[in-house]
């Protein structure tokens, strides 16, 4: 909510400048010595199943960090087994949402 004093990361884009004080929020509103702008959110599948992405992939796709696995409840989330999620070059943990899973088809 506003005034809470959580931050975090946004990439610009465009011409890579930001809204700010110094510039009138440029299309945001100011609040106090900071900008409120209107965000858009989707929740979309990055990536198809079929092959493993690369580091590089994942790092210039994916933009928004998550939390823990840990910090839900037991089979919240479970570590993908999937001979695709074990066998990547990458070495990156996979999870999923809910049941374990066990096969490629899975994904």
């Amino acid at each position: 909510g506003l005034d809470t004093a959580t931050y975090f990361r946004v990439l610009w884009g465009g011409d890579g400048s930001f809204p700010s004080i110094s510039n009138n929020c440029g299309p945001c509103e100011e609040h106090g010595s900071t900008c409120i702008c209107n965000t858009v959110t989707s929740t979309v599948r990055v990536f198809d199943g079929t092959t493993f992405p690369t580091l590089q992939d994942i790092y210039s796709q994916l933009l928004i960090g998550a939390s823990d696995p840990a910090m839900f409840d037991a089979g919240t989330y479970n570590i993908c087994i999937a001979p695709i999620c074990e066998n990547n070059s990458a070495s990156i943990s996979v999870y999923t949402q809910g049941t374990q899973v066990t096969t490629d088809n899975d994904l």
